[in-house]
């Protein structure tokens, strides 16, 4: 894999209910490890939606192994364990491949049989692939309010998606907004 393609999603959509988790079992996916933070829920809140308990058990009975895998305290994600009933990993030290590499220990995966889905090119994307799997990038939850690191690492990120021919949906989002005030003028 190319350097730049390192950072190329393999999938990039608006949130983890349009990720096709049908293709990824298709290509040999079997682990999916989630990141928390502006994936799950936005940063600031510490309940995990029904819809996305709702999500992370059905794929669980589709025959996947479900993991959060987080760089965010224990603390937060003991709390979304209990909340999903599921293991994570926190600290996990993305985008390096420690925390990759201790789930497939755990779960006897290949790193070509796992995926990461998250809102972030430099942490989760990144992850996935050093990893040996795939990447999967989802749009931020709340792309206003962040954690001023995260916000900075989010315009580094945006340049790269650039540079790979990629669009934001943030961008699609205000040009289809500026085009139909333009026609409504």
């Amino acid at each position: 894999m190319g350097f730049s393609n390192l950072f190329r999603p393999d999938q990039y959509v608006r949130t983890v209910y349009e990720v096709d988790f049908d293709l990824l079992w298709e290509q040999g996916i079997r682990g999916l490890f989630f990141d928390v933070d502006n994936t799950l829920i936005p940063f600031y809140e510490n309940k995990i939606p029904p819809e996305a308990v709702k999500l992370l058990t059905d794929l669980r009975r589709r025959g996947f192994k479900v993991f959060i895998l987080s760089n965010g305290r224990a603390e937060r994600v003991r709390l979304m364990e209990k909340q999903v009933r599921l293991h994570g990993f926190a600290r996990s030290g993305k985008p390096l491949r420690y925390g990759i590499w201790v789930l497939n220990r755990k779960t006897r995966l290949k790193g070509r049989q796992m995926a990461t889905i998250g809102d972030q090119v430099f942490m989760d994307v990144l992850c996935g692939h050093l990893g040996g799997g795939k990447g999967i990038l989802i749009e931020p939850i709340d792309r206003v309010r962040d954690e001023a690191s995260v916000m900075k690492r989010r315009a580094a990120e945006t340049k790269m998606l650039h540079r790979l021919g990629i669009r934001q949906f943030c961008e699609t989002d205000s040009d289809a907004q500026s085009a139909a005030s333009q026609k409504n003028s």
